[in-house]
């Protein structure tokens, strides 16, 4: 970990999300070591409406114990280009960013702005930072201080991390899983792969922990992964009362993106609801259309273009 006075760090910026103490940012430097540092940063919103439901706002966010400043300012309209008072909503704690723009939704008289991107889009979009952007970080006890870019989104030669994959899958037939439950877990990682049995569940943990542990893989690659596998791996450490190490970062928790229909092409697809991991990226093959079409690398290009978190 990047840590004493004066030291300066060079790495990638690697994965991004808000916690209580701020944005956390994790860096894979050249020989491959995460890096976590915290960053301060307090998102906002900004909602127009009577001075009566503002003031109801301020009153309906304390009263839910969210910290925020309400600041009255002017900004310029997307369409219209005219000027809209509003009012500037900068919350405390990043983690609590949705939940105060879910309150300030129930006040039926408010228009909100800049309210359907999380906290991590806000932060990359504001601060000009960019996921796999090589940086010099100055860092004093975990706390980035000073960060410098090195490169530039849209770069057409640049260098990666020094990336460590592991996949996951169940051993047998490439068929969806959650049409029958076996209890092989193939993992493949550094040119080899093991099978671990789930005879006993604790067995099967305690197995897959020490493997985490051992690689520590940047990237887990599964299949069926989001709808089955990462699941039915969780049941089973909860039901063992053993944690399983899948996040990178211990004080974070696995986040859950919702499951959603669309159409295309006359087809209705379903996707199911993502498991997103902190420090650490998970990609489902079976659910991931932008690495089924593209691979790692066109993944890499859409997230430094776009500021989107992988």
């Amino acid at each position: 970990m990047a840590g004493g006075p004066g030291a300066v760090l060079r790495a990638w910026l690697f994965d991004v999300y808000p916690a209580a103490e701020g944005m956390v940012l994790w860096f894979l430097d050249e020989g491959g070591r995460p890096h976590r540092l915290r960053l301060e940063y307090h998102p906002a919103f900004y909602a127009a409406g009577p001075r009566a439901a503002q003031d109801r706002l301020g009153r309906t966010l304390a009263a839910q114990g969210i910290g925020a400043d309400l600041a009255p300012t002017g900004r310029q309209e997307l369409f219209s280009g005219a000027e809209v008072p509003v009012v500037r909503v900068a919350v405390h704690r990043p983690v609590q960013f949705p939940a105060a723009v879910r309150q300030a939704a129930t006040i039926p008289a408010l228009t909100l702005y800049t309210c359907d991107l999380s906290a991590a889009q806000l932060f990359l979009y504001e601060s000009g930072l960019f996921p796999l952007g090589l940086y010099d970080i100055a860092a004093t006890d975990g706390v980035a201080r000073e960060i410098t870019p090195l490169s530039r989104p849209e770069d057409l030669e640049y260098a990666t991390p020094p990336f460590v994959v592991m996949r996951l899958r169940l051993d047998g037939d490439p068929v969806n899983p959650a049409h029958g439950w076996r209890s092989e877990l193939a993992v493949a990682v550094a040119g080899e792969e093991v099978v671990l049995t789930g005879e006993r569940p604790e067995d099967l943990i305690h197995s897959l922990n020490r493997l985490l542990g051992r690689y520590d893989p940047d990237v887990l690659l599964t299949d069926w992964g989001d709808a089955f596998l990462l699941p039915r791996l969780l049941r089973l450490s909860q039901r063992a009362g053993v944690p399983l190490a899948l996040n990178r970062d211990p004080q974070a928790g696995i986040g859950i993106r919702r499951d959603r229909s669309y159409m295309t092409y006359g087809k209705t697809v379903y996707q199911a609801g993502a498991r997103v991991l902190h420090g650490r990226w998970h990609l489902d093959l079976r659910n991931s259309f932008i690495y089924s079409e593209s691979e790692m690398a066109g993944l890499l290009e859409i997230a430094r273009l776009s500021r989107l978190p992988v």
